[in-house]
Parts: structure tokens; C-alpha cells; sequence
């Protein structure tokens, strides 16, 4: 057998000594000059260029192309760079913030003199709402079924802890001729001084193979103040004020749009905020705080991070787990909820003392942006990125406030785009991810996560085989050795030292195995002195084992084992590779004295001659004959 190992191990040195790349590929190592990338940052800061003259930028956003600058006292500029427009609109009185939709469509005003207004992208005109007159709004949830015309079912918070639910139409057809006309409801009174900073809406579709409740659509709604994150699970509502005969149900009727969280709350507002179940609690107080949501590129989950006093909580959302777990459990208090104890992570902010980045009196964070693997906590003079898996941070930017404009007063990101970044009063800065996923999979890798891990290196030779062969070694360490040969033969390990590995154990399974699944990664066109050899390997140790198995009579072992034999002769691999190399082939099978399957493979490479001569030298010469007429 050690011959074996050196003619393989030579042969694969001849295919590949012209190769520098394939070696290099074989040995699971690639010279750093080949990947430049991986020694740069992953984030990058650039400012966006927009001429503002003299002005100073109090707020900013950028929502699906679409870009909303507030100059205050009382003027918003919205710019679409693609579409080379740039308007500018002029409020009535002072704004204290405005809200722009995911797409760019919706645009809603909350002034110092607690007037809210909605512009509209198609009517481009202004419409105070009147119902919501007298509350300062603080934050919106947007639907994501909102068209150009209606802004369907959001929900609108403001500093006393009120939650509204508000649909807007902004079309003039159809029976509703006045502009903006809106449904407004009370959905929720959290009875708090506390104002509500963020509202999140998470919406689902009912699982195709569930059989529970008639329930098609499922949200989960996360409601943000200062100190607690709320959360409320439900189903739209169905026919809702159909037999009401209230002038809300009237407008509702023409409306494009049914109201569907008055009906999800209408569980919970019995119950006050210290009732509720569903709520997490951090200590602290920043006197604002943030939510965010992403969705995984690779995976059907959502990430929630909800930045409070004490930390940013991140929580994984699984949609079809939700569509299941809030149709079956709907009337169930005890579990009605998703963020527990157990099932959420806490980033706590950097200690100023330990921070020599951070100057005193500006370590409070001012917002947080979500990337597929990191988040970006932003500070006044300051910027760190960590990443999610490992809490390592990838960036820690102090600002030149000097060339920026002053300390950040601001964060923004774009949910169509994903781009992210912030704003002082004369700049807009932009973080640009340089292949962000090109070092997760050693995160993975350090974790065990072996299937995570190779999904994230399947485009890098080199890195796929470090993964599989820790994969391999994890597996072979743990006495699992028939699912180790698996992966060992997918490296580009050596091949010796593999099959060495389970001659050591004795464990010839194992070793078949792992020379199996190495056949299957051999291009016998290309690798034919290779392939050869490994196969006559699997005959050599098929042989042993049989061998074995009659000396201990074990027959039905025997019988199983001869048939996987018989399937792996008749296999196209082995037949096409070993037509140069039938006669050492036979010499094998002499050396065990197995006739009989030594014939069964002169049967299956069709050499008649071989299978004639054996019969003659039995003095069989009825089945030498029927052999002899077998060839015509």
C-alpha cells in the first residue's frame, strides 16, 4: 500500500508542477499578494457631494433615490439625482423633524407648534392632518404595501406615549375628491411621558403547509421609547367597521385601504404598559433611542437592533417561525412574544475612560445603521463598526470635526439602497462596505459553524479547503470517522497522510470511504494515473474486507459488502479508467486468490480472453466455450 501512496503522491506532483495557482490551491494556501483586499478595511468614509451654499443641515435622509434635506426653521429640499429633480418646499411654521417612506413616495412634517403635515409625491402639494393636530409627533412605521396613491395602515407615535394608527390617500379619483383625506385612530395609550423614538412593522405571510387559525397575514410591531421596547403580535383585521356607522367607517369604506392595527391592539388595550408581557427593559437613559431593522441576504431572517441606554440589543426575527408561532398562540399571553431572556444579544457602548477615542461628554451614541454582518454605533466625534458574529470592531473612526463640519448630528440609511452613514450641519458621510462577507467565514470557522463557514468562502479554493478540513478533523476528533473520510476527500489535503490517518485506527471503512469520495473529485480525463490508483486502492481494501468477513463468518455482512463490491466494479469511472490496467487489476485479485470476482471483473471490462484462459486452465471448457461465444 505504500507504494500506492507514493505513485499517487508522484503523479499529482507531475500534473501540477507547471501550476503555481492549483498547488497553491492544493495546500490550502494563497500567498497574500493574491488577495490585496483582505488586508484593507472593510468600511470607508466619503462624503456625498451636495451644494447647500451657506445653509446648515438639520436633518437628512435618502429613501429609494430620493434625498430630503432639512434647512430649518421651516424648509425641507428634496433632490433625485437620477431623475435630475430638486424641488423645495416651505413649511407654515418651525419643523422639529420630518419622516420620508422607504421609497421615497410619502413625505410627513411634525412642527414645534405640534401641526403634522403629509406632502405627496404625485400631488406634490401640502395637507395638514388635522385629527393628529395638537401632538408632536416623534416617530413613523411605515407599511411596506404603500403605493404612489395611499400610504396604507402606518402607525404615527408621538412624546406622550400615544400611538395612532393613519392611512393617507393622495389621489383625487374616485369618490374621495379631497386631497389627503385620512383615517386616524387610537390604537394604544402607553400613559408615559416617555416619547415614542421608533416604530418598526414587521409584516409576514401565513405559511403555505399551515394548517392552525385562518390567519393569511401576521405582524409583529416593535414600538421603541427611551427605556423599553414593546412588542405586539397580531392579525389584520377583517371586515373591520363594516357595520359601523361612525363617519370614520364612512371614509374608511372609500378608502383603497382597510385599517388593519386597530384590531391588533384592540387585544392589548385593556392592559396598561406595566401589564403587558411583551416588553424588554434596559437600564439607562439616553433620552432617546433607535430601532432597526435588515434583512439577511442568505437567509430568510430579519435582524432587529434596538439601540437604549445600556447597549444595542440585537435579536434574530424568523419570519415562518413568527407566521406559525403568532397564529397558533394568539390568545396566549405567556408566550406571546419573541424577545425573551435568552434569545438576544446586548453590544454595551465603549467606557470613556478606556476610549481614548471618545471625548468627554460626547460617549452618548446619537444612532445606530445595521449592515448584513455589522452594526455602526455613531457618536458625536466618533464612528465604530463591530461586527455582529464576534463583537470585534472592524472600524474606530475618531472625526476631524474640523474638516466635517462640526460633530455628527445624525444618522441615516436608505432601506432600498442599503447605503448608510451620517450629517453635521455642512456634510454628508457615507460608509462603503469593501466586500464585507470576505472574513466572515473564519468567524464561522472559529465557531464550528462548518455549513455557515463554507457559504462564505465557495468563490476562494483556498479557504474552502481550510474550512473542510477542519470540518474534517473536528469530525474524525470526535470519533466520527466514516463522516470525516467525507470531508477529507473533498480537501486538497495529502493524500497520504489521510489514508494513513485510518491505517493507523484500522479502520478500513473509513479509509474505503474517504478513496470513494476522492474518486468522485477526479477528472479521469486529466488525472488518469491518479484515478487508476486510487481505484485499484478500493479494490485492494474491497478484497481485505471480504477477506475478513468469511474468516469470521459473518455471511450477511459478507453478502452486503460483496454487493456494494459488484456495484462499485460495474461503475463507468472504473470500467473506462482500467482498460490500460485490467492485467494489474488481475494481479491483485490472484494475490487473494479470488477467482470468482476476478472473473465477475473480466465479465464487467468485457475481456473474454482472460475470462477463456481462466476457464481452460480449470479444464472448464463448457464454460470456456460459452465464454468463446460470448465475444461473437
Amino acid at each position: 500500500m505504500v507504494s500506492l501512496f507514493e505513485q499517487y503522491e508522484t503523479e499529482t506532483q507531475k500534473t501540477n508542477e507547471f501550476s503555481d495557482d492549483t498547488n497553491s490551491y492544493r495546500s490550502g494556501y494563497i500567498p497574500a499578494s493574491l488577495n490585496p483586499v483582505d488586508n484593507e478595511d472593510i468600511f470607508k468614509s466619503q462624503k456625498i457631494q451636495i451644494n447647500i451654499q451657506d445653509k446648515t443641515i438639520d436633518q437628512f435622509e435618502k429613501c429609494g433615490g430620493l434625498i430630503a434635506i432639512l434647512f430649518k426653521p421651516c424648509t425641507i429640499r428634496l433632490l433625485h439625482p437620477e431623475l435630475k429633480t430638486d424641488e423645495t418646499i416651505e413649511y407654515p411654521d418651525v419643523i422639529n423633524k420630518f419622516f420620508l417612506d422607504k421609497y421615497g413616495r410619502h413625505l410627513l412634517v411634525a412642527t414645534e407648534k405640534n401641526e403634522f403635515y403629509y406632502y405627496s409625491k404625485i400631488t406634490k402639494k401640502i395637507k395638514s392632518i388635522s385629527k393628529l393636530k395638537g401632538n408632536l409627533v416623534t416617530a413613523v412605521g411605515w407599511n411596506k404595501n404603500s403605493t404612489e396613491k395611499t400610504t396604507d395602515s402606518i402607525l404615527v407615535g408621538t412624546n406622550k406615549g400615544l400611538l395612532f394608527e393613519l392611512i393617507i390617500n393622495s389621489t383625487n379619483e374616485g369618490i374621495l375628491s379631497t386631497f389627503g383625506e385620512s383615517y386616524c385612530k387610537l390604537v394604544y395609550n402607553f400613559n408615559t411621558d416617555q416619547a415614542i423614538s421608533s416604530i418598526e412593522i414587521v409584516h409576514f405571510k401565513k405559511e403555505n403547509n399551515y394548517s392552525g387559525p385562518s390567519i393569511e397575514n401576521i405582524y409583529d410591531i416593535f414600538v421603541a421609547t427611551s427605556k423599553r421596547l414593546y412588542e405586539f403580535i397580531g392579525s389584520d383585521a377583517k371586515s373591520m367597521l363594516a357595520s359601523s356607522a361612525t363617519s370614520a367607517a364612512n371614509i374608511v369604506s372609500n378608502l383603497s385601504t382597510t385599517p388593519i392595527f386597530t384590531s391588533i391592539f384592540s387585544y392589548y388595550e385593556t392592559k396598561t404598559p406595566s401589564e403587558l408581557a411583551n416588553y424588554h427593559e434596559m437600564p439607562g437613559d439616553l433620552g432617546h433611542s433607535q430601532l432597526h431593522i435588515r434583512n439577511s441576504t442568505k437567509a430568510r431572517k430579519k435582524t432587529l437592533a434596538w439601540m437604549a441606554g445600556a447597549g444595542v440589543l440585537i435579536f434574530e426575527l424568523d419570519p415562518f417561525s413568527l407566521a406559525k408561532f403568532s397564529a397558533a398562540n394568539y390568545h396566549n399571553e405567556s408566550i406571546k412574544r419573541l424577545i425573551n431572556e435568552s434569545n438576544h444579544d446586548i453590544i454595551s457602548y465603549p467606557n470613556a475612560k478606556e476610549d481614548h477615542y471618545v471625548d468627554l461628554g460626547d460617549n452618548d451614541p446619537i444612532g445606530i445603521s445595521l449592515t448584513e454582518f455589522h452594526i455602526a454605533i455613531f457618536y458625536k466625534t466618533q464612528v465604530k463598526i463591530i461586527c455582529l458574529l464576534n463583537k470585534e470592531i472592524v472600524l474606530n473612526q475618531k472625526l476631524d470635526t474640523k474638516s466635517i463640519g462640526g460633530k455628527l448630528k445624525g444618522v441615516w440609511h436608505d432601506p432600498i439602497s442599503m447605503d448608510f452613514g451620517s450629517y453635521t450641519g455642512r456634510s454628508i458621510i457615507k460608509y462603503v462596505a469593501n466586500k464585507e462577507s470576505r472574513k466572515i467565514w473564519k468567524i464561522y470557522l472559529n465557531k464550528n459553524a462548518f455549513d455557515l463557514a463554507k457559504q462564505y468562502c465557495m468563490d476562494n479554493p483556498a479557504n474552502l479547503n481550510i474550512v473542510l478540513t477542519k470540518q474534517a478533523e473536528n469530525l474524525f476528533n470526535n470519533k466520527k470517522y466514516i463522516e470525516s473520510a467525507v470531508y477529507y476527500a473533498q480537501t486538497q489535503n495529502s493524500f497520504e497522510e489521510i489514508c494513513l490517518k485510518y491505517l493507523e485506527l484500522g479502520n478500513f471503512t473509513a479509509l474505503r470511504t474517504f478513496l470513494t469520495h476522492k474518486l468522485n473529485t477526479l477528472d479521469a480525463d486529466k488525472e488518469l494515473t491518479q484515478t487508476t490508483v486510487v481505484i485499484a486502492y478500493i479494490i485492494e481494501i474491497f478484497l481485505n474486507q471480504l477477506s475478513d468477513l468469511i474468516q469470521e463468518k459473518l455471511y450477511d455482512d459478507y453478502d452486503s459488502l460483496h454487493k456494494e463490491f459488484y456495484k462499485f466494479l460495474d461503475g463507468k469511472k472504473v470500467k473506462s479508467c482500467l482498460i490500460e490496467s485490467k492485467e494489474a487489476i488481475y494481479k491483485i485479485f490472484a494475490s487473494h486468490g479470488n477467482t470468482s470476482d476476478m472473473v465477475y471483473f473480466a465479465e464487467v471490462m468485457s475481456d473474454y480472453p482472460q475470462i477463456i484462459m481462466h476457464y481452460i486452465q480449470e479444464e472448464n471448457y463448457r464454460k470456456a466455450l460459452e465464454a468463446l461465444a460470448k465475444q461473437f
